[in-house]
């Protein structure tokens, strides 16, 4: 399972999730853009060290375990400000609702 943060320009930032086993409904992985790999929830970060301020597309890639074609989600206009200047924290609500329906919610705000 993973959560790709795109602006558009540049490398994408792909963070691939710790536990790839999530039940229905509502999940959430928590974590530092500036430094990604130091939370729990990320089990590795490609496309750089971090996640810088800007304007991204969040997408959210996963298949279930019956092997059924890979599924996305995605939110836009996902914003981070002050990445570089302080430390910022992101929560990224996942909502899986079988069959067919699911959603990304992604904010960031400054600590």
């Amino acid at each position: 399972m993973t959560l790709t943060f795109n602006n558009g320009g540049g490398s994408p930032v792909v963070l691939t999730l710790a536990s790839s086993e999530r039940p229905a409904g509502v999940n959430t992985a928590s974590f530092d853009p500036a430094n990604p790999s130091a939370s729990p929830d990320i089990a590795t970060v490609s496309g750089g060290p971090s996640i810088p301020a800007g304007t991204y597309t969040v997408t959210l890639s996963y298949q279930d375990l019956a092997g059924d074609p890979a599924q996305t989600a995605a939110a836009t206009n996902v914003t981070l400000t002050g990445v570089e200047k302080s430390a910022a924290h992101c929560g990224i609500d996942l909502f899986f609702l079988p069959p067919s329906t699911q959603a990304v919610h992604a904010e960031c705000a400054r600590q």
